[in-house]
C-alpha cells in the first residue's frame, strides 16, 4: 500500500482477542492459480476464501472483509491471506504486529442484504447476501490461519461457535487487482451469534518472504 494511505499507528490489546458477531464465509473458483508464498502449498482446487465479518461484541468491535486461499505448511491446514481490510485503527496495528496480516483500513457501507468497501487507495468491492436459510444448527467452529511477521511465518487460529446458516454471495463489484474469479456467485456458509476467540501466534520454523499479497 502507498504511504501516503498509511494510517497513523494506533495502540491494541494482547492476544487473545474475544469476539463475537456475525459473518459470511464463501469458496470462489478462479481462472488461474493463485500464486502462494515458498513453504506453502495450496490445498483442493483454486478457490479463494472470501470472509465478511462483523465483530460486534467483545475486546474489539468492527467490520473486517478477507480475501485468503487454503494452504498446507507440513501437517498445518489454514487460510494464507492475501488482503484485508478492516475499520479500525487498532484492530489494523494490531493484526499487523501480533499475527502478521497485511490489514489495511478502509469505510464499510451496509445495506439491508451487502455491503460495499472502499479503501483510500481506490479498491472497491460491492458483495450482496443471498437470503439465508430459516433454520439454523449450533456449530462449533475453528478458523487456522498463517501470517507473515518479520519474515517469519505464523500460525494462529480462531476457535469458536455459532448458528450455521446457509446463504448466498453475489460479486457486485470486484477490482481487477484482485484475482479474478469464475463466477460472481456463490454459495455461502453465514455463522450467526457467533463466539470466538483467536490467540496468540505460532512462530514456525524458516524464514520467508512474501510476494504474493495484494498491493506489496
Amino acid at each position: 500500500m502507498d504511504s501516503t494511505h498509511e494510517p497513523p499507528l494506533a495502540s491494541y490489546p494482547p492476544a487473545p482477542w474475544r469476539s463475537g458477531g456475525t459473518m459470511w464465509i464463501a469458496l470462489l473458483p478462479t481462472t488461474r492459480p493463485v500464486p502462494v508464498p515458498e513453504g506453502l502449498t495450496p490445498v483442493g482446487k483454486d478457490r479463494l476464501v472470501l470472509m465478511v465479518i462483523r465483530y460486534r461484541t467483545g475486546t474489539l468491535c468492527y467490520d473486517e472483509l478477507i480475501i485468503g486461499r487454503l494452504v498446507r505448511h507440513n501437517r498445518r491446514v489454514g487460510v494464507w491471506v492475501h488482503a484485508i481490510w478492516v475499520d479500525s485503527a487498532a484492530s489494523l496495528w494490531g493484526g499487523r504486529q501480533i499475527w502478521g496480516v497485511p490489514k489495511q483500513l478502509a469505510t464499510f457501507t451496509w445495506r439491508e442484504r451487502g455491503v460495499l468497501m472502499k479503501d483510500d487507495a481506490g479498491m472497491r468491492i460491492s458483495i450482496e447476501f443471498g437470503r439465508s436459510s430459516t433454520w439454523s444448527v449450533p456449530t462449533p467452529f475453528v478458523a487456522p490461519a498463517f501470517g507473515l511477521l518479520l519474515g517469519q511465518l505464523q500460525f494462529f487460529r480462531g476457535a469458536g461457535r455459532g448458528r450455521l446458516r446457509t446463504s448466498r454471495v453475489r460479486l457486485v463489484s470486484w477490482p481487477a487487482g484482485l484475482p479474478s474469479v469464475r463466477t460472481g456467485l456463490a454459495r455461502a456458509a453465514h455463522l450467526d451469534k457467533f463466539q470466538m476467540v483467536v490467540g496468540a501466534p505460532r512462530e514456525l520454523t524458516g524464514a520467508m518472504t512474501d510476494t504474493h499479497r495484494t498491493g506489496r
